[in-house]
């Protein structure tokens, strides 16, 4: 079975029917999964058939007028990740608690892997890590900041603060799948911040099931629906060098996944 998570954030003007459209067209296909759509775009995991689902993708693209390709994570199940299709309308798409924050009018750059082991080498550079605690203490990049939360929706908190304390660092930010970190870098454009930028795309691997905070790691683009600690050895990740790293850096992969049906 095929599994499927992506986002856009673009303008709709009628969530509500979105929402109607969407719902009959996964019921017809036989999908699984949740899509959340508000007034800032749509944002979903859905599960079946690679035909059903890139019906699905493809209508999103034709509703919308998008020319390329929708961001789009695939990955593989044994079994159906969820019981039910459900498509909800939300204030936001991911909440940060600021629905009025429009990350496809104003976001940061985003900056290819190739370049971001110079950006975040640059000790002037405020690297932060905009997932939530429990996922930074399994792994991120060397000298990244924890905003210590415990859901999205505390990150402005930390913004703030750090607005007023160094309103004139450069920020690179990057999270798991790319949604959030594009809606915090619109934050910080708003707080003043001139230079943010953001590693766009990427699913963090873990390094060990206790975390490896010392290992630079390349984040790669493929993720699945929910990823938890490996709870056996058969779970442990693989290591393979990463092609041009300057630190030595090493990337980090599960040989396996553990997707929990909700």
């Amino acid at each position: 079975m095929n599994v499927v998570s992506f986002y856009r954030f673009l303008d709709i003007s009628d969530p509500e029917s979105l929402r109607d459209e969407l719902q009959g067209l996964c019921d017809k296909q036989g999908l699984l999964g949740t899509i959340l759509v508000a007034t800032e775009g749509f944002n979903g995991t859905i599960a079946g058939r690679e035909d059903a689902i890139r019906a699905v993708l493809s209508w999103l693209r034709d509703r919308f007028d998008i020319t390329e390709d929708l961001d789009a994570r695939w990955t593989d199940a044994d079994e159906a990740p969820f019981r039910r299709m459900r498509v909800k309308v939300k204030k936001e798409i991911v909440t940060l608690g600021r629905p009025d924050i429009l990350p496809h009018r104003n976001t940061g750059t985003h900056v290819p892997p190739e370049r971001w082991n110079g950006l975040i080498e640059d000790p002037n550079v405020v690297v932060i890590d905009t997932r939530n605690h429990y996922e930074f203490e399994v792994g991120t990049f060397p000298g990244a900041i924890d905003p210590g939360n415990d859901s999205f929706r505390e990150f402005p908190a930390f913004a703030k603060i750090l607005a007023e304390t160094s309103p004139k660092r450069p920020l690179a930010m990057f999270c798991t799948g790319g949604i959030r970190c594009e809606k915090a870098t619109a934050l910080m454009l708003e707080l003043g911040f001139d230079e943010v930028y953001l590693l766009p795309r990427v699913a963090t691997c873990n390094a060990t099931r206790a975390g490896a905070r010392s290992a630079a790691q390349t984040l790669n683009h493929q993720t699945t629906v929910k990823v938890f600690p490996a709870r056996d050895a058969s779970m442990r990740p693989t290591k393979t060098v990463v092609p041009g790293s300057k630190s030595g850096a090493s990337r980090f992969c599960w040989q396996k996944s553990v997707v929990r049906r909700i």
